[in-house]
């Protein structure tokens, strides 16, 4: 298994007919939308260091990724945060320890920024153990959310 931070493109590339399938496994909520990337503000934010990809490789096959987006935390002045955009393992690879590989080459590659809190999301609609997972290996819940199409 080898994991690695990569560019957008990058992870675009490799993963994005996983990202399809993940969409379509795990949508966002009962609304009707479909995955439209926004490449340009991806590749902005990036940029501008608030953006990072990691990919996780069985030999030279991608199998696993991860987004964040990191940011100064607004009520807590000079508190580094990143909250991930997205995170998808591949179905053959799940139960074989390759999120719990990931997450932490991600946590201590975030932390290398300065960054103290990392924040998963976990899409209610999916329904393995990723909550559960989490919280055995030191997440806690901060927040719920709710989301209404005006």
């Amino acid at each position: 298994m080898r994991i690695e931070r990569v560019t957008f493109a990058e992870a675009s590339e490799a993963m994005y007919e996983e990202m399809l399938a993940h969409w379509n496994e795990v949508p966002f909520g009962p609304f009707d939308m479909t995955l439209a990337l926004n490449n340009e503000a991806y590749v902005i934010a990036e940029k501008e260091g608030h953006a990072l990809f990691y990919l996780a490789y069985d030999e030279d096959k991608p199998v696993a990724y991860l987004s964040v987006f990191a940011s100064e935390m607004i009520q807590h002045k000079g508190v580094m945060q990143a909250v991930t955009d997205a995170f998808y393992v591949a179905p053959d690879y799940r139960k074989g320890g390759v999120f719990g590989k990931l997450l932490e080459f991600v946590e201590q590659d975030v932390k290398s920024f300065g960054i103290r809190f990392l924040t998963l999301g976990v899409n209610p609609m999916y329904k393995g153990n990723t909550a559960q997972f989490l919280e055995h290996v030191g997440y806690c819940k901060t927040e719920i959310s709710y989301t209404k199409e005006l």
